[in-house]
């Protein structure tokens, strides 16, 4: 996975499934979101595919509702208030348009100034 070649985590493998924890596994496969997921699914209103959950601006705020609903891309030190703690490390991305313009965590490489 991208995460594994940048040294985000450890290895490309989904610490429940044992299979590559890509976008696809993540959102609609792996076992471990199977509650947050049966919500998305009830929202979305049918499969769940790409175009059915990145196709419009509803389902993509759904979609946003799961991943926090996963806990997978918590802030360190953060947790989900339902149920257990992720067991494999958490990445951060900020969501709102105000942490994006703080810039990139200080734990990542930064660019030269010009």
């Amino acid at each position: 996975s991208y995460l594994a070649r940048i040294r985000a985590i450890d290895s490309p493998l989904c610490t429940t499934c044992g299979i590559p924890e890509t976008v696809a596994h993540f959102l609609f496969t792996c076992k471990r979101y199977s509650a947050p997921r049966h919500t998305l699914r009830q929202a979305i209103q049918g499969p769940l595919t790409f175009r059915s959950t990145l196709g419009s601006q509803d389902a993509r705020a759904a979609v946003l509702e799961y991943v926090k609903a996963t806990g997978r891309f918590l802030e360190p030190g953060t947790c989900v208030s339902q149920g257990p703690a992720p067991s494999h490390p958490t990445i951060s991305f900020p969501l709102s348009p105000s942490s994006a313009s703080s810039g990139p965590p200080s734990s990542l490489p930064q660019p030269p100034n010009p």
